[in-house]
């Protein structure tokens, strides 16, 4: 199982390969001016190296879920590297809406994750036994919508149970230690949604989780 990252040997070379990354698949340093960056990506937001700073510096408890659920940290930590880089006005924007009442809900935290998304994952969870607690309804919505957007902890925890809850919706086996790299891209995708954009999404999170992986395989040494 992953361990701690062994920040002294890896965290420059981790950062610097993570940005080689990035910038290959158009993501550069600081993203652009907010009108050829067909995401706004930074526009108000944060940087590659701020992203993986807030990643790298939460290590344990992406080591901690893990370990929890017996999976590869890269498969929770390139998805939130990925929408920490990716915030932009338009993400601050329906928080606010959300949090004046003009808006029921929106994606929002670390994870950029939907108060109804975890609702399914916590519960499916429940279901399995992995996690412990009373069954979540839509009457908690606001409740968990708050918990995602105020507590980074309980933000990562429900990505990284939104991953097993993906497993299922996919219909494959729950993510181990040995997921193959295809189902890996399938679960990175799924955590995104479905259709061409997911796809998409797939596709360039796991050249992410890749590079993530072999700097905690090395810390774990194999």
């Amino acid at each position: 199982m992953d361990t701690n990252l062994d920040k002294d040997a890896y965290r420059s070379m981790m950062l610097q390969d993570v940005k080689t990354y990035l910038e290959s698949v158009g993501v550069p340093e600081t993203g652009g001016d907010g009108w050829t960056d067909k995401d706004w990506a930074t526009l108000g937001g944060i940087s590659n190296t701020e992203a993986f700073n807030a990643v790298v510096d939460a290590d344990w408890l992406f080591t901690a879920l893990a370990r929890q659920l017996k999976l590869r940290k890269a498969l929770i930590q390139a998805p939130v590297l990925w929408e920490l880089r990716k915030l932009n006005p338009r993400d601050f924007a329906s928080d606010a809406a959300v949090m004046s009442g003009a808006a029921e809900d929106c994606s929002t935290g670390w994870g950029q994750i939907w108060a109804p998304v975890t609702i399914d994952a916590r519960n499916y969870c429940m279901q399995q036994g992995i996690i412990n607690g009373a069954p979540l309804t839509d009457a908690d919505k606001r409740d968990v919508w708050n918990k995602l957007h105020d507590d980074q902890e309980y933000n990562v925890r429900s990505a990284a149970y939104l991953t097993v809850y993906n497993a299922h919706q996919l219909g494959i086996a729950r993510p181990s230690l040995t997921t193959s790299l295809a189902d890996t891209q399938a679960l990175l995708a799924r955590y995104n949604g479905t259709g061409d954009a997911a796809a998409q999404y797939g596709r360039e999170l796991i050249g992410l989780y890749r590079v993530l992986e072999n700097y905690n395989a090395l810390s774990r040494g194999n």
